[in-house]
């Protein structure tokens, strides 16, 4: 990272609460990383497994760096999920938000 330039360093920023954290505090944070730069902040809103985190940013990556717009790679990794036999459950796949740029 150079300086505070959060951009010089990703376009995405994964940010995972922790136990103790509450709303206000994940809206502060996101907020921080937008003012420094961040074109993008990807939070979630409560601990997800990092088996299926993984999966799920795996997905989303693999879909953006292919030229598909960021909203749109994000909702069909979100889907890849709810089809799966395994993480159908919306609590592992809509802990998270995408804000900021979207395209």
């Amino acid at each position: 990272m150079v300086g505070n330039d959060v951009s010089a360093a990703a376009a995405i920023v994964p940010l995972t609460p922790p136990a103790w954290a509450v709303k206000d505090v994940m809206i502060s944070l996101r907020r921080a990383f937008r003012i420094a730069g961040a074109q993008t902040v990807l939070a979630s809103h409560w601990p997800v497994n990092d088996k299926v985190t993984s999966r799920l940013m795996t997905e989303f990556m693999r879909r953006w760096q292919a030229g598909e717009p960021r909203a749109k790679a994000w909702r069909e990794a979100q889907l890849s999920l709810l089809h799966s036999k395994e993480f159908a459950n919306p609590y592992f796949w809509a802990a998270f938000t995408l804000t900021g740029q979207w395209r």
